[in-house]
């Protein structure tokens, strides 16, 4: 089986298990509407559900606040990954939200340090895959990555740090002589900012 047969193969197990999690009522109540709303989001997004998830998240107490707040926004972005048929981001995504989900039934309230990792794996593991697809926008000249797709800046430092920095430079270096100097100048002058999806501005 090649790449992209087993990724549509993995997202149709995921979808098969999202679509459960309505139904199931094993979170704790005061995250339950979160991760009802959130599967149905990854099933079938639409902005209005999206916005109802990122009020939830911020909502959310505590240090969950900053997690939740990164989970929404990471979910926001399935409906761009969907139009241009990255279905491996896509199952990152999902399977993310799948890990969430199931340290809130395993304990009513987790240690944050677990659901932390979670964020942190996340960004580390991918970080090729995010690089290359940030100089493929660029180099198309499509400001939709720039103007549209962020996560809370300040969310997402509360998971950020050197060796996960060096990791996205690490990414960058391994793929400039692939892409244009301008496209790696413009990505390596953000500060790679852009690199981890956060605030720009």
């Amino acid at each position: 089986m090649d790449l992209k047969a087993e990724n549509l193969e993995l997202r149709q197990l995921n979808r098969d298990r999202l679509l459960m999690i309505p139904e199931e009522k094993q979170v704790d109540s005061l995250f339950l509407s979160f991760f009802e709303k959130a599967a149905n989001e990854l099933v079938t997004p639409t902005s209005e559900g999206l916005a109802e998830i990122k009020v939830l998240a911020a909502e959310s107490s505590g240090a969950y606040q900053d997690f939740f707040k990164v989970l929404a926004d990471l979910i926001g972005f399935v409906p761009y990954f969907e139009k241009r048929q990255d279905i491996a981001e896509i199952v990152a995504i999902e399977e993310l939200y799948l890990l969430s989900y199931h340290s809130f039934t395993d304990e009513a309230k987790p240690f944050f340090r677990p659901l932390a990792d979670h964020i942190y794996y996340f960004f580390f593991d991918y970080a090729e895959m995010f690089i290359r697809d940030l100089a493929e926008e660029i180099e198309r000249g499509d400001s939709t990555w720039f103007d549209s797709l962020s996560i809370d800046s300040e969310a997402l430092h509360t998971f950020w740090d050197g060796r996960l920095s060096d990791r996205y430079q690490n990414a960058l270096k391994g793929i400039r002589d692939t892409i244009k100097e301008e496209t790696y100048d413009k990505i390596l002058e953000g500060g790679l900012s852009y690199a981890i999806y956060s605030n720009h501005s």
